[in-house]
């Protein structure tokens, strides 16, 4: 209810809102906030509770005092606060974690690679590869390929993932040796 007593409610052209209107909305606001868990936000409240008021002001307007006010308030309600949920920004923030959930979540992320030691693994394995004879090293990737082509089969995506990795350690490399000169 803290909403309504900080707020007055304007029309469209800047004046204040019939009281009967006010009254309507406030009593309203409880269900809303019911009906609506997300709408908590005090001034998300306000620009819905707002919203709405400009609506019944204009609709008043133009066809004289709308008989069931708080029917109709509610429907508006509704409605203006459906498509307040809707639209991009607010959904984001939906789907946006606070700081500290986050943390927790990503602490608490499996993953099927790429882990520390996983990732230790394949640097001492590359620096090992690097100190190769040519002639090995082919040998070695021959033997490595059908690896390679199951993991690409069983993987969704996997021609994807393998084309996009090689593109991204042939640039690392590109950058490496460009800082090497």
């Amino acid at each position: 209810m803290n909403v309504m007593r900080a707020l007055l409610l304007l029309d469209s052209n800047g004046k204040p809102i019939d009281s009967r209107i006010e009254r309507v909305l406030a009593g309203l606001i409880p269900k809303l906030r019911r009906r609506f868990p997300s709408l908590q936000d005090e001034v998300v409240l306000a620009d819905v509770v707002e919203e709405v008021g400009r609506r019944i002001a204009t609709r008043e307007e133009r066809s004289g005092l709308i008989e069931h006010l708080h029917g109709y308030a509610w429907v508006t309600v509704r409605s203006v606060a459906t498509s307040y949920l809707r639209r991009p920004a607010t959904r984001l923030m939906q789907m946006t974690l606070e700081p500290e959930a986050s943390q927790t979540c990503i602490a608490l992320a499996a993953t099927s690679y790429g882990s520390p030691e996983e990732v230790e693994r394949g640097i001492l394995l590359r620096e090992a590869l690097d100190t190769l004879p040519p002639e090995v090293d082919r040998q070695w990737s021959a033997r490595v390929q059908p690896l390679v082509d199951q993991w690409v089969k069983d993987t969704p995506g996997g021609d994807k993932v393998l084309a996009a990795f090689r593109t991204y350690v042939a640039e690392a490399e590109s950058e490496v040796a460009k800082a090497a000169r």
